[in-house]
């Protein structure tokens, strides 16, 4: 397994952690810089990760990887982005280093797990995240400010 690092000009992963590119590449950790299709890189992958510490709103790349029926790992203030998100349902969400190397244990050594999450956040999104729910959303909003 590797991680890949994107949305970051190339080389700002070693600089910030401190060790060469070399050392990067040889605990697998490749910083791919910032990406021209993003949806193609997802579908490549096993995983999504999105580790937000900080900041508001849901992330797009925690909504592509969901909507391309990957599992997304997030931070759980991420997973708190939406009451839609359920940990270890259609999202999996964590703390801490620990806790992620568990959650992704338990998702690798049960591919059912691993199946109904995929399906669960695919499902997420189709269902709650599309434009005629919005286009409802704003309606029930306009419709209750003209009954002001």
């Amino acid at each position: 397994m590797s991680l890949e690092i994107s949305g970051n000009p190339k080389g700002t992963v070693s600089s910030i952690l401190g060790v060469s590119e070399d050392e990067l590449i040889k605990n697998r950790v490749l910083d791919v810089g910032f990406l021209d299709d993003i949806e193609s890189e997802i579908l490549k992958r096993k995983y999504v990760l999105s580790p937000t510490k900080a900041g508001s709103g849901i992330r797009i790349k925690l909504l592509l990887g969901m909507a391309m029926g990957k599992p997304v790992f997030c931070s759980k203030l991420d997973a708190q982005t939406s009451s839609y998100f359920m940990d270890m349902e259609d999202i999996v969400a964590y703390d801490s280093a620990e806790e992620f190397a568990e959650k992704l244990q338990k998702l690798e050594n049960e591919t059912s797990l691993y199946e109904k999450i995929s399906q669960n956040a695919y499902d997420t999104i189709k269902n709650f995240f599309n434009w005629e729910s919005y286009a409802e959303k704003v309606y029930s909003v306009v419709v209750s400010l003209n009954k002001k």
